[in-house]
């Protein structure tokens, strides 16, 4: 490997053809292979970036970005996945989506498990709505829901803005 003098179990070596390994405290961290793929060696146990003012400040990716656990988005919105952005709106979720067999925007397929003397809620709207000091508002209201339809040549068996199914009263 190519050691740095004053620190001679860190710096670069070459594992193979057409591969770089950077090396710390003499373990192999990261690698950039043939293909120019920076990967973490061992496991993924490494981050890019760390708490404080060190952490990179933005990620730019022309293809997919996969998950492997949480996605946390911090900070002030707006937020978007799959589209542009209208400034105004804090998540917004856009663009044309194709199903294989159902096509579904959001899905919200989770198992929630009630805690002893708690409650649960599929879905939990609570925003606070604070009008304007002054004008007037078109609307005020805590859910909109506005559907566009546009028909097709299949023969749908449920139609409609709002379907409810499995409502069980009391």
């Amino acid at each position: 490997g190519a050691p740095f003098a004053a620190d001679t179990d860190t710096g670069f070596r070459r594992p193979g053809a057409n591969r770089i390994m950077i090396t710390t405290g003499g373990v192999d961290r990261w690698e950039v292979d043939a293909s120019g793929n920076l990967l973490a060696v061992d496991d993924n146990s490494y981050d890019i970036g760390a708490s404080g003012a060190t952490r990179p400040r933005n990620l730019f990716l022309v293809g997919d970005a996969t998950i492997g656990d949480q996605l946390i988005v911090s900070g002030v919105g707006p937020h978007a996945i799959g589209g542009a952005v209208d400034t105004d709106d804090q998540v917004v979720l856009t663009g044309t989506f194709t199903g294989v067999t159902n096509a579904r925007v959001l899905d919200i397929a989770s198992t929630l498990n009630g805690p002893v003397n708690g409650s649960i809620a599929g879905v939990f709207l609570r925003p606070t709505l604070v009008e304007a000091a002054s004008g007037t508002a078109t609307y005020v209201v805590a859910l909109v829901i506005s559907p566009v339809i546009t028909a097709g040549a299949a023969a749908a068996t449920d139609a409609g803005g709002i379907v409810v199914r499995g409502i069980t009263v009391p």
